[in-house]
């Protein structure tokens, strides 16, 4: 899986989002746009929503950022509300800074962890869809 930013609108805290995961039915990899913002209200959590249907959405709060490498939220949109996922900055995807797994293992507790990101798929994607340079290709 991965989440690439590719419009951030600094005016009202927003951006359009490719989101992708490795589809196994297909072999393939699967991506879709979101519009994700920030809630005015609530400004520590993160809306992702379809872009076409504001109306379907999953909210995600942060319960921990270091503001460079990594982000810690919750994922309410899985079957426990108290589900968590670390999501790391693309340069750091491969040496994940010790802080931010103290924060997963600290504010998750969980008690099986799931790696969601295969380095040879991720590269594989990028190689094929992207000319830009990528943490892949370093």
């Amino acid at each position: 899986m991965f989440i690439q930013q590719t419009n951030l609108i600094f005016s009202n805290y927003s951006s359009k989002t490719l989101m992708g995961y490795y589809d196994s039915s297909s072999n393939n990899i699967s991506t879709r746009t979101a519009c994700t913002h920030v809630l005015q209200d609530k400004p520590y959590v993160i809306r992702a929503a379809s872009c076409k249907n504001s109306s379907l959405y999953a909210d995600s709060p942060i319960i921990f950022s270091d503001y460079t490498s990594c982000d810690v939220v919750r994922a309410p949109h899985t079957k426990d509300p108290f589900d968590c996922e670390l999501w790391v900055a693309e340069e750091y995807i491969t040496n994940v800074p010790s802080i931010c797994e103290f924060a997963y293992d600290v504010f998750c507790n969980v008690t099986e962890k799931y790696t969601i990101f295969d380095e040879s798929i991720c590269c594989q994607f990028f190689k094929l869809k992207t000319r830009r340079q990528h943490a892949c290709f370093k």
